[in-house]
């Protein structure tokens, strides 16, 4: 078996040692992503069929999709897909997948980020990187992609708030203060985002501002009829009353996007 790597996170591209293999048109690429979500487990061929055809596949669909796996076989190897009663398995190292060692970096990133923010950032620098555009390319508004590719797409802002999080906890507030805005800007139901805002822009003296986005954040979730966290309740009457305790307060677990107990990172 040759080296393989998959990029799943932008357009659909894989390469055997080093050598870039051409998939074939639309049908084969399908086919070739549903082995790739299911990495190392059988997928039956009426799923592989169906993930191709929907509801209503032609008379000869698992003749063709036969024809495709066969195809696929001669580019990749004939031992990188196997054949299992009803069913096919795409066999491949999950580090070679880049959404997989995505996964693997921000978890590690987010267990660290309390204990050693640096490391944290780096670990998230490194697997944002990974991302080159919409997971799957032209083939994320595929039916049953569609999931896949919506849950990459929130680990990937879940990513970016981990960066930002280790990134005021390190006091790089001029970066992470002009990214925060852009974020909010684009998800501005993110309280975790307007949390760490908030927090930077106090920590930078700049209290007046910090205060102001607590007024944004409370008007937006108003028109949808919700109150802040009460996270971000807290640090605006910290940041308020000028309490030290905002230079050490970051706490984890803050509005619904997020989860964990609340911790504190000293500066």
């Amino acid at each position: 078996m040759g080296t393989l790597q998959i990029e799943v996170l932008g357009p659909l591209e894989v390469d055997v040692d080093g050598r870039s293999v051409a998939l074939g048109g639309p049908r084969a690429r399908t086919v070739f992503a549903a082995l790739v979500v299911g990495l190392n487990h059988a997928v039956s061929i009426d799923n592989l069929v169906a993930s191709v055809w929907g509801d209503h596949p032609p008379e000869h669909a698992i003749d063709t999709l036969q024809s495709i796996v066969s195809r696929l076989r001669g580019e990749l190897g004939h031992d990188v897909i196997e054949l299992i009663d009803h069913s096919y398995r795409l066999v491949a190292d999950p580090a070679a997948v880049d959404s997989i060692r995505f996964e693997r970096l921000l978890e590690r990133a987010s267990g660290l980020v309390a204990d050693d923010a640096s490391s944290a950032a780096a670990m998230m620098i490194e697997a944002l990187a990974l991302w080159r555009g919409v997971p799957f390319g032209d083939l994320s508004d595929v039916v049953f992609l569609e999931p896949e590719v919506r849950r990459l797409e929130a680990l990937r802002l879940s990513a970016i708030e981990v960066r930002l999080e280790a990134d005021v906890a390190c006091g790089r507030l001029t970066s992470a203060i002009a990214s925060l805005e852009a974020e909010t800007l684009e998800n501005p139901y993110r309280e975790r985002l307007w949390y760490l805002l908030v927090l930077a822009l106090a920590r930078d003296g700049r209290r007046v501002e910090a205060l102001r986005a607590c007024q944004q954040i409370r008007a937006i979730l108003g028109e949808v009829g919700l109150e802040p966290s009460t996270d971000l309740t807290e640090l605006e009457a910290m940041v308020i009353q000028e309490s030290p305790m905002v230079r050490s307060h970051l706490a984890r677990g803050t509005g619904s996007d997020s989860s964990g107990p609340t911790q504190k990172i000293a500066d």
